[in-house]
Protein backbone atom coordinates (compact mmCIF):
# COMPACT_ATOMS: atom_id res chain seq x y z
CA UNK A 1 0.00 0.00 0.00
CA UNK A 2 1.69 3.50 -0.66
CA UNK A 3 1.28 6.77 1.27
CA UNK A 4 -1.49 7.97 -0.32
CA UNK A 5 -3.82 5.50 0.46
CA UNK A 6 -2.47 5.12 3.52
CA UNK A 7 -2.76 8.91 4.54
CA UNK A 8 -6.15 8.42 3.24
CA UNK A 9 -7.21 5.46 5.23
CA UNK A 10 -6.08 7.02 8.14
CA UNK A 11 -7.41 10.25 7.78
CA UNK A 12 -10.36 8.52 6.63
CA UNK A 13 -10.66 6.58 10.10
CA UNK A 14 -9.67 9.61 12.45
CA UNK A 15 -12.34 11.66 10.65
CA UNK A 16 -14.85 9.15 11.12
CA UNK A 17 -13.76 8.66 14.91
CA UNK A 18 -14.33 12.33 14.88
CA UNK A 19 -17.78 12.53 13.35
CA UNK A 20 -18.97 10.31 15.39
CA UNK A 21 -18.33 11.60 18.50
CA UNK A 22 -19.72 14.68 17.58
CA UNK A 23 -23.12 12.85 16.56
CA UNK A 24 -22.82 11.25 19.78
CA UNK A 25 -22.62 14.70 21.63
CA UNK A 26 -25.49 15.76 19.90
CA UNK A 27 -27.77 13.02 21.11
CA UNK A 28 -26.80 13.47 24.45
CA UNK A 29 -27.04 17.32 24.28
CA UNK A 30 -30.91 18.15 22.26
CA UNK A 31 -30.03 21.60 22.34
CA UNK A 32 -27.09 21.89 20.67
CA UNK A 33 -28.56 18.61 18.15
CA UNK A 34 -28.59 20.09 14.76
CA UNK A 35 -25.77 22.54 14.90
CA UNK A 36 -23.65 19.48 15.94
CA UNK A 37 -25.26 17.42 13.41
CA UNK A 38 -24.22 19.74 11.01
CA UNK A 39 -20.63 20.07 12.35
CA UNK A 40 -20.32 16.42 11.41
CA UNK A 41 -20.34 17.13 7.63
CA UNK A 42 -17.37 19.36 7.93
CA UNK A 43 -14.67 16.51 8.45
CA UNK A 44 -15.99 14.94 5.09
CA UNK A 45 -15.78 18.32 3.49
CA UNK A 46 -12.25 18.54 4.60
CA UNK A 47 -11.39 14.47 3.58
CA UNK A 48 -13.22 16.09 0.27
CA UNK A 49 -10.36 18.40 -0.14
CA UNK A 50 -7.57 16.61 0.92
CA UNK A 51 -7.99 12.77 -0.86
CA UNK A 52 -11.68 12.92 -3.22
CA UNK A 53 -14.58 12.14 -3.21
CA UNK A 54 -14.34 8.62 -3.02
CA UNK A 55 -12.37 8.65 0.56
CA UNK A 56 -15.11 11.46 1.54
CA UNK A 57 -18.47 9.19 0.63
CA UNK A 58 -15.94 5.81 2.17
CA UNK A 59 -15.91 7.97 5.46
CA UNK A 60 -19.25 9.29 5.53
CA UNK A 61 -20.13 5.42 4.85
CA UNK A 62 -19.25 4.42 7.63
CA UNK A 63 -19.78 6.90 10.15
CA UNK A 64 -23.43 7.11 9.10
CA UNK A 65 -23.46 3.08 9.45
CA UNK A 66 -20.88 3.31 13.32
CA UNK A 67 -24.23 5.85 14.54
CA UNK A 68 -26.96 4.08 13.75
CA UNK A 69 -25.46 1.20 15.58
CA UNK A 70 -24.04 3.36 18.67
CA UNK A 71 -25.79 6.77 19.48
CA UNK A 72 -28.80 6.23 21.68
CA UNK A 73 -30.86 8.76 20.74
CA UNK A 74 -30.86 8.11 16.47
CA UNK A 75 -32.26 11.72 15.62
CA UNK A 76 -28.48 12.94 14.45
CA UNK A 77 -27.78 9.42 12.69
CA UNK A 78 -31.06 10.13 10.53
CA UNK A 79 -30.23 13.81 10.08
CA UNK A 80 -26.76 12.71 9.20
CA UNK A 81 -27.47 9.61 7.13
CA UNK A 82 -30.10 11.51 5.01
CA UNK A 83 -28.37 14.41 3.96
CA UNK A 84 -26.20 16.09 6.10
CA UNK A 85 -23.03 13.85 5.99
CA UNK A 86 -23.01 13.45 2.04
CA UNK A 87 -24.21 17.00 1.17
CA UNK A 88 -19.71 18.12 0.97
CA UNK A 89 -19.63 15.60 -1.31
CA UNK A 90 -23.21 16.67 -3.60
CA UNK A 91 -22.17 20.36 -2.57
CA UNK A 92 -18.20 19.71 -4.72
CA UNK A 93 -20.23 18.07 -7.72
CA UNK A 94 -23.31 20.21 -8.04
CA UNK A 95 -20.95 23.34 -7.95
CA UNK A 96 -19.08 22.00 -11.17
CA UNK A 97 -21.70 23.45 -12.97
CA UNK A 98 -20.41 27.05 -12.15
CA UNK A 99 -23.71 28.59 -13.12
CA UNK A 100 -25.45 29.70 -9.54
CA UNK A 101 -28.80 29.91 -10.11
CA UNK A 102 -28.98 26.38 -11.69
CA UNK A 103 -26.30 24.98 -8.51
CA UNK A 104 -28.66 26.74 -6.18
CA UNK A 105 -32.12 25.23 -7.48
CA UNK A 106 -30.10 21.64 -7.62
CA UNK A 107 -28.69 22.05 -4.04
CA UNK A 108 -32.66 23.25 -2.73
CA UNK A 109 -33.99 20.35 -4.86
CA UNK A 110 -31.49 17.75 -3.10
CA UNK A 111 -32.32 19.17 0.20
CA UNK A 112 -36.00 19.45 -0.02
CA UNK A 113 -36.14 15.71 -1.69
CA UNK A 114 -34.43 14.68 1.63
CA UNK A 115 -36.75 16.22 3.91
CA UNK A 116 -39.77 14.72 2.50
CA UNK A 117 -38.13 11.51 2.53
CA UNK A 118 -37.46 11.77 5.77
CA UNK A 119 -40.75 13.30 6.68
CA UNK A 120 -42.10 10.09 5.04
CA UNK A 121 -40.07 7.71 7.11
CA UNK A 122 -40.51 9.28 10.77
CA UNK A 123 -44.34 9.49 9.91
CA UNK A 124 -44.91 6.87 8.12
CA UNK A 125 -42.65 4.01 8.77
CA UNK A 126 -41.36 5.11 12.42
CA UNK A 127 -44.63 5.91 13.99
CA UNK A 128 -43.93 9.40 14.92
CA UNK A 129 -47.13 11.76 15.06
CA UNK A 130 -47.64 13.96 11.89
CA UNK A 131 -46.93 17.52 13.74
CA UNK A 132 -47.94 19.26 9.85
CA UNK A 133 -50.92 19.77 8.68
CA UNK A 134 -51.46 20.19 5.07
CA UNK A 135 -51.22 24.28 5.44
CA UNK A 136 -48.03 24.35 8.12
CA UNK A 137 -46.19 21.48 5.62
CA UNK A 138 -45.59 24.37 2.56
CA UNK A 139 -44.19 27.19 5.87
CA UNK A 140 -41.89 24.57 7.16
CA UNK A 141 -40.31 23.69 3.70
CA UNK A 142 -40.10 27.29 3.28
CA UNK A 143 -38.57 27.95 6.56
CA UNK A 144 -36.28 24.99 6.08
CA UNK A 145 -34.79 26.10 2.88
CA UNK A 146 -34.43 29.47 3.98
CA UNK A 147 -32.31 27.82 6.81
CA UNK A 148 -30.39 25.56 4.19
CA UNK A 149 -29.23 28.24 2.48
CA UNK A 150 -27.68 29.91 5.49
CA UNK A 151 -26.14 26.69 5.96
CA UNK A 152 -24.91 26.47 2.69
CA UNK A 153 -23.53 30.08 2.64
CA UNK A 154 -21.67 29.64 5.85
CA UNK A 155 -20.70 26.25 4.40
CA UNK A 156 -19.14 27.85 1.31
CA UNK A 157 -17.18 30.12 3.59
CA UNK A 158 -15.97 27.15 6.14
CA UNK A 159 -14.50 25.28 3.05
CA UNK A 160 -12.64 28.93 1.19
CA UNK A 161 -11.09 29.04 4.66
CA UNK A 162 -10.42 25.64 5.12
CA UNK A 163 -8.70 25.92 1.64
CA UNK A 164 -6.58 28.83 1.87
CA UNK A 165 -5.46 28.60 5.74
CA UNK A 166 -4.95 24.47 6.10
CA UNK A 167 -4.88 23.11 2.71
CA UNK A 168 -1.75 25.02 0.70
Amino acid sequence: MNLKKTSALTLGSLFCAISVIDLYIAALLPTARLALTAAAGIPIAALLIIHGPGCALLSFAATAALSLMLLPDKTPAFLYSFFLGYYPVLKFFIEKIRKLPAELLLKILAFSLALAISLYISTGIAGIPKIFTFVRLPVFFAAANVVFIIYDFAFTLLIGWFKSRVVC
